[in-house]
């Protein structure tokens, strides 16, 4: 879908503003949703969920310039599962809240040092297990957290990354 003006306005000459939040919305998931990464040689999966975004996206056209102008909070909802013949599956949840994402940081996508690489404010896991009946148990479902979560910092977090360059080149200020 496109980002542009409407119809009614000849050569994009006058002042015209186009919410877009929710396109921003939709296409974040559709970009980031997809993520997934397996674990290693066990029986497991790590995938991104449901993202959220809080803030705002709008298409500004005047004299025939067009600009975006978007302050974006950014939250990946993460699933890992592990499988295991003997204790059953292990399934940890967890989230990761961005920075807000302003089209500032669209424009100095190729200049500036860190960008999107240093965007992330907020991390969350919890493990999915209702009880441990012995500190054996316990200890194997901490082990398999830490796991999850490292298959979620080491392979799917860069993919994310992409992703949001990605949303970020698509929306880019226009000059």
């Amino acid at each position: 879908e496109e980002l542009g003006p409407s119809s009614w306005n000849g050569k994009d000459y006058h002042w015209e503003e186009t919410d877009r939040t929710e396109w921003a919305r939709a296409r974040l998931q559709e970009l980031l949703g997809g993520v997934s990464a397996d674990v290693g040689k066990k029986k497991g999966t790590v995938r991104v969920g449901r993202v959220g975004a809080d803030g705002f996206l709008a298409v500004n056209v005047r004299k025939g310039k067009m600009k975006t102008f978007f302050e974006l909070t950014v939250t990946v909802h993460w699933v890992g599962t592990l499988e295991d013949k003997r204790f059953g599956t292990t399934t940890v949840r967890g989230s990761a809240a961005t920075r807000e994402l302003t089209h500032e940081d669209a424009t100095g996508l190729h200049v500036a040092p860190g960008g999107v690489e240093e965007m992330w404010v907020g991390k969350l896991a919890t493990c999915g297990v209702e009880q441990a009946s012995q500190q054996e148990d316990m200890d194997r479902i901490l082990r398999q957290q830490r796991l999850l979560e490292k298959v979620w910092a080491k392979k799917c977090v860069p993919a994310v990354k992409a992703k949001l360059r990605e949303f970020m080149e698509e929306v880019r200020v226009k000059a």
